[in-house]
């Protein structure tokens, strides 16, 4: 528990000085646009094109992993470990179902949430047209996929929110 608590404080100190960073950034490149003489602003040389500023390695990339570290500070890794747990679980429960569909047949067990699958007699059309119509009902969006040359479907259970009911739901319409 101490771990978690130094994680969410460097955390947090990191969230800062990125925070710092970003906001010097904006305010020292609007001042390098702002003037084309080095009097004003004695550590920035005179502008011609681009400001120096532009150039920094930090504004180079979106800063990507911002979200999921403020998210793991404002909730906690508790919380995340029940929103792992339980899309794990649900992704064991679809495959249970995949299994006792009689038209479907698991590719294998699932593999952290992707649960793999195939139907039965099924060209790769088929598979198009099925994902085309369950997209245009607004049920899910589940595109056709391949595993070693075979056209599949697999669901990407992401959604902590996502119950069983609702790929029981999906799984009713093959």
């Amino acid at each position: 528990m101490i771990c978690a608590a130094l994680a969410i404080e460097e955390c947090a100190s990191a969230l800062q000085a990125i925070a710092q960073r970003v906001v010097f950034g904006y305010f020292f490149r609007a001042a390098a646009r702002a003037t084309t003489s080095a009097e004003r602003f004695p550590i920035v040389p005179p502008c011609t094109k681009t400001p120096p500023a532009d150039y920094a390695i930090h504004l180079t990339r979106r800063v990507r992993g911002l979200p999921f570290w403020f998210s793991l500070a404002a909730h906690g890794t508790d919380a995340y470990t029940e929103a792992m747990e339980e899309t794990l679980t649900v992704a064991r429960d679809a495959a249970e179902l995949v299994r006792q569909h009689p038209n479907l047949d698991l590719i294998h067990e699932p593999e952290l949430s992707i649960v793999a699958f195939t139907r039965k007699g099924w060209a790769p059309s088929d598979y198009q047209k099925w994902s085309d119509k369950l997209l245009a009902d607004q049920i899910g969006f589940i595109p056709p996929s391949s595993d070693k040359g075979q056209s599949i479907l697999r669901f990407a259970i992401v959604n902590p929110w996502t119950k069983i009911t609702d790929i029981s739901m999906i799984l009713d319409t093959l």
